[in-house]
């Protein structure tokens, strides 16, 4: 009897649904991610008694909820089969407007609105020359990435900006450092996010457009898929 990699036999000669499973998971392509994940957390947690501590997971979840939002985003434009080089210039050219209107004594909300515009609109930058010119999105955001750099250094002569002692920094601080009960403010927004970019991918058709558009150009356009507006979004 042929036994695929699948699949083992039990003393009994029975199909061991057991050892199917456990294989499946470790030729799961995340499997060397998640078992590396878990080996360092052992690792940490028999050597820094505090590593487990729930205080420091959640100062883990504050510390990386940038990097965490950053990724909700890339995650996108992987799906579409292509990458941002200049998401991390971006986001640097962003925080500089936000700073330097905190400092101009402009509103915390009005100033969060006007950065996250002007984030969008360097995306918006890598979408047009992607999607309509035509230029390998490989170019685009390496070529973007120091131009956007630049923008954040020359926007303030090169000079840092602390906005730590402006009144409109206040709101920014209680909301990144609040509780709600026991979680972090930044935990929720965390998880709300997740699942609005897990909902849009799974439930919209522009979700599905993105699957059909990173599977296969070619095969979207024939279908009907507006590539070039769908990248747009994307970027």
């Amino acid at each position: 009897m042929t036994v695929t990699h699948l699949e083992k036999q039990d003393t009994a000669g029975r199909y061991s649904p057991r050892s199917s499973i456990i294989s499946r998971i470790f030729q799961n392509r995340y499997a060397g991610a998640l078992i590396s994940l878990v080996l360092v957390g052992a690792f940490l947690a028999m050597t820094q008694p505090v590593f487990l501590t729930w205080p420091n997971l959640m100062n883990i979840v504050k510390s990386n909820s940038v990097v965490f939002i950053l990724a909700l985003g890339a995650t996108y434009v992987v799906i579409s089969g292509a990458v941002d080089l200049s998401v991390a210039s971006a986001t640097a050219a962003s925080a500089m407007v936000l700073g330097l209107l905190l400092l101009a004594g402009v509103s915390a909300p009005l100033a969060v609105v006007a950065a996250v515009l002007f984030g969008a609109l360097l995306g918006a930058v890598n979408g047009t020359l992607v999607s309509y010119f035509k230029i390998s999105f490989f170019v685009v955001t390496l070529g973007t990435l120091s131009v956007f750099q630049s923008f954040a250094l020359i926007i303030n002569d090169g000079a840092s900006v602390s906005v730590f002692s402006t009144a409109g920094f206040k709101p920014i601080n209680t909301f990144v450092n609040g509780s709600i009960g026991p979680f972090p403010k930044m935990l929720v927004f965390d998880l709300v996010l997740l699942l609005l970019a897990g909902g849009i991918l799974r439930y919209t058709s522009f979700g599905r457009a993105l699957y059909a558009i990173g599977a296969n150009p070619e095969a979207a356009r024939l279908n009907g898929i507006d590539i070039r507006k769908v990248m747009l979004a994307v970027f």
